[in-house]
């Protein structure tokens, strides 16, 4: 007997020496590799004067919740643990393959997600490039598999890399350290720079706007405009940088891309500042009624399209993550049936497709991967 008590006394010293040591070996990760942490300047002018920070965190225009009351457990259990066969796609996506001559002769490419690279005559811009997981460890949120590989070594030079927010599926540790050797400037929200400079990356490359500002490169006009949504690369530094849309515009082209959001009336007061936008590049994944506020529904979606008062839009930020309870097709079916309904025109292509805005691409490719049993 005594010898059984002290097996078991020895088991729970060891268990509590393991217990220990992964906490402080976690901890230490977390403080350690750049991916997680940095360490911005509270004190510069322009983030203290900033009409959105308040209480040392940026704010939304509305006050709104990140999940409202009906978020439980039971919907985490849900996402971990059921469900997964209708969220994911039963084979490999369709995708085209990436030629940067080509790319060079037409003039917008959907990278899959929220990346788009698009050239506007003098400039090729990137925005929120991403080519690897949306997760700081390698086991969640690996891309769907496609039928094509992608090295961001094709990819032609980038006059501006776009990001819109700090989320793991729109800023990318490793896509930055991929791409930097070809980009030359980053406009980024208020205090996304110290994620770059913690990264080694130039910091003179990378400049910071807030709500409302503009600034002209070349002959493109870049006006940062709000959304409504928040930030963060953990729970303990959520809405500590900014998050914004945006619009483009010079004498040929107007484009507006929203990104992440909630549906707000500030969309309306967009289209009367910087409208009428020739695409909208909008949304439509990861919603769920218990986070509406910070993420549209796919009929949203849609009136974003009637507030702009657009001539084109294209479904974006989907189809790459299983970021929601959702099944896969079920953003972009509810997206198009509602565009439909609504006499709107819809574009959607391929991952990785090459397209010219004179010949937007218009078949429905994901109703082939799931024809295709």
């Amino acid at each position: 007997m005594k010898k059984i008590f002290r097996f078991l006394k020895l088991m729970w010293k060891m268990l509590l020496l393991s217990s220990f040591t992964l906490i402080i070996s976690w901890i230490i990760f977390l403080n350690l590799h750049p991916v997680f942490w940095w360490n911005p300047d509270k004190t510069e002018d322009k983030i203290q004067n900033s009409p959105n920070f308040k209480n040392g965190k940026f704010q939304n225009i509305n006050n709104v919740s990140i999940t409202n009351d009906d978020f439980s457990f039971k919907q985490l259990w849900e996402y971990f643990f059921t469900n997964w066969v209708e969220r994911t796609p039963k084979n490999i996506l369709l995708s085209k393959e990436f030629n940067k001559e080509n790319f060079l002769e037409n003039n917008i490419t959907w990278f899959w997600h929220s990346s788009v690279l698009f050239n506007t005559g003098s400039q090729n811009i990137i925005t929120d490039p991403i080519f690897s997981r949306a997760s700081p460890v390698p086991v969640f949120w690996k891309p769907f598999e496609t039928e094509d590989d992608f090295n961001a070594e094709v990819l032609p030079h980038l006059d501006i890399v776009l990001i819109s927010h700090d989320h793991y599926d729109h800023l990318d540790y490793k896509t930055i350290l991929e791409i930097d050797k070809k980009a030359k400037k980053y406009l980024v929200p208020l205090w996304v720079k110290a994620h770059f400079k913690k990264w080694w990356i130039d910091e003179n490359k990378v400049i910071e706007f807030d709500w409302y500002d503009e600034i002209i490169i070349w002959e493109n006009k870049f006006v940062f405009t709000p959304t409504q949504h928040f930030s963060g690369r953990w729970p303990l530094n959520r809405a500590s940088t900014l998050w914004w849309s945006w619009a483009i515009k010079n004498d040929e082209k107007s484009y507006f891309f929203s990104w992440d959001t909630g549906y707000f009336d500030e969309f309306k007061k967009i289209w009367e500042k910087y409208g009428p936008f020739d695409i909208v590049f909008i949304e439509n994944w990861a919603y769920n009624e218990s986070w509406s506020q910070i993420h549209m529904m796919p009929e949203q979606s849609v009136q974003v399209w009637i507030d702009l008062n657009a001539k084109q839009i294209m479904p974006i930020h989907w189809a790459k993550f299983d970021l929601s309870l959702h099944s896969w097709t079920e953003p972009i079916e509810r997206f198009t049936k509602e565009a439909k309904k609504k006499n709107i025109k819809t574009f959607h292509p391929q991952i990785w497709e090459i397209f010219d805005e004179n010949k937007l691409p218009t078949e429905k490719w994901w109703l082939n991967i799931e024809d295709n049993q």
